[in-house]
């Protein structure tokens, strides 16, 4: 086992400057086996997230939110030369058409060849769909 620190950064934080969300992970040295119980094709040891959409009045999610519930894909990108990373999600695909105000809970997994484990759980932002403007507002402090 290796252990290796995962900054987890989303595109709203990152443009306000705001720190990223530390998440410590242990991964094993193997080599890659495909998890065939995903859709989309997922190596073991690979890191990935889906991403938890929560509308704050408690109703249900859009449907076009696929229930809320989606895979966020994710940009590893070595920040430092001991074994820190940060990776960067993106949900630039998603669209949404229903009003209202959403947050999102991002739990990072690492895939094995029959399971997902849970590495950790980052919330995001908050952000407010009005018709076709999508606002996003940080939760938490930023870093000026």
């Amino acid at each position: 086992m290796t252990k290796t620190e995962i900054f987890v950064q989303d595109p709203y934080r990152a443009q306000t400057e705001a720190p990223p969300h530390p998440v410590q992970v242990m991964t094993p040295v193997h080599p890659p086996i495909k998890a065939h119980f995903f859709t989309t094709e997922i190596y073991r040891g690979t890191l990935f997230a889906i991403a938890n959409v929560h509308r704050d009045d408690g109703t249900p999610p859009p449907t076009d939110a696929l229930n809320g519930t989606f895979i966020v894909t994710g940009l590893f990108e070595q920040i430092k030369p001991d074994d820190k990373e940060i990776c960067l999600f993106s949900w630039d695909e998603l669209s949404f058409t229903t009003p209202g105000t959403f947050s999102l809970l991002i739990d990072v997994f690492e895939a094995t060849s029959t399971e997902a484990t849970l590495l950790g759980q980052v919330l995001t932002r908050k952000f407010t769909v009005m018709k076709e403007a999508v606002t996003g507002e940080p939760i938490g402090p930023t870093v000026k």
